[in-house]
Formats: C-alpha cells, structure tokens, sequence
C-alpha cells in the first residue's frame, strides 16, 4: 500500500500523537472527526479537557474558566462493529 494515507487514517494518526489520560468508566463512542478537530484548532492550549457522559450525549470541551465551550453530537454506533 503506497500514497497518502486516507482522510479517517489520518486523523486516526494524528491523535496517536498525544498522551491521553482517562478517568471513568470504558464506553463506545464516535465523533465525525473533522467535527472534533475543527474544535481542538483553535484551542491554543497545552491540554484540553474533553468530557463524555456516554455514548449519545454530545462531548464537551472546555477549559476550567470557560473561556470557550465546544458541544460535539456523537454518531450512532455499533457495538458490533468494535
């Protein structure tokens, strides 16, 4: 396989990038990606906080002044399929 990788793979790599720490319970959630970065560019911060209820409640991002306040919808899926 040669050439670019394709746009889900590479944000797939891209956020293989960064630590992740986690607090809570394990749940199956999706973002539309582009949804998701579109919010964490134009964050100038060090570390972002995103907090997830469960797997169809929308995922907030915020910092602890709430200087900004992003709402990402999550998309249906399936247990199946993971």
């Amino acid at each position: 396989m040669s050439g670019k990788p394709k746009p889900a793979e590479a944000y797939r790599l891209a956020f293989c990038l960064y630590a992740i720490s986690k607090e809570g319970k394990d749940i199956v959630i999706g973002f539309n990606p582009k949804f998701l970065v579109d919010a964490l560019r134009v964050i100038d911060e060090e570390e972002v906080t995103i907090y997830l209820m469960n797997s169809i409640a929308p995922c907030i991002i915020r910092d602890e002044t709430s200087s900004y306040l992003y709402l990402i919808l999550p998309i249906n899926v399936s247990n199946s399929n993971v």
